[in-house]
């Protein structure tokens, strides 16, 4: 069978919804060894994400859950430990933004928590949603195993669900504040 053959039956695959992946970078011998050199750097952060709304050709809205799913509880030969990972998914990023007051529990700071069910914590399959202005396209890529979601200290999701609760602003810059007492 010709190879755009099989690309057409794989995407007629989910009543048409399916998705061709094609890592072009870090995956290119079969594995995630040279992520896992570059992710130990020194130097390295974690990134910050995004949730797709204005990619349609990319979705890294499920990387913070990938980094806790899989290299933090599946890796097992050379994973990294949770605190670790949730360290760098949080802490390290507001401090290299210069958002002072995020990225640890302690009072004072902003209270932003998930809680996770780590053995469920599962990506789904990304999927095109057309909720933007216009009809605009973006990828989105669901997870389970997210119990819990507060921000301010307020509840926004459980199970996956939003609440509609909507604290605080939008962040559009860092404060360069010192860090609360």
């Amino acid at each position: 069978m010709r190879p755009e053959d099989v690309a057409c039956d794989l995407l007629l695959e989910n009543d048409g919804h399916s998705l061709i992946w094609t890592p072009v970078a870090n995956y290119v011998e079969g594995n995630l060894d040279v992520a896992s050199a570059m992710i130990r750097h020194e130097h390295t952060l974690l990134r910050l994400w995004d949730g797709g709304a204005h990619y349609g050709m990319i979705s890294d809205s499920g990387y913070p859950t990938f980094m806790l799913s899989y290299w933090a509880r599946d890796r097992t030969a050379d994973g990294f430990g949770l605190p670790e990972v949730v360290k760098a998914l949080s802490a390290n990023n507001a401090a290299a933004v210069g958002l002072r007051d995020r990225g640890q529990i302690r009072q004072g700071y902003k209270a932003d928590l998930n809680v996770i069910d780590l053995d469920r914590l599962t990506l789904r399959a990304p999927t095109v949603v057309r909720d933007l202005p216009a009809g605009g396209a973006r990828l989105m890529q669901a997870a389970d195993g997210f119990d819990c979601t507060i921000v301010s200290g307020v509840v926004i999701g459980r199970h996956g669900a939003p609440t509609h609760a909507l604290p605080g602003p939008l962040v559009r810059g860092a404060r360069h504040a010192p860090r609360p007492a």
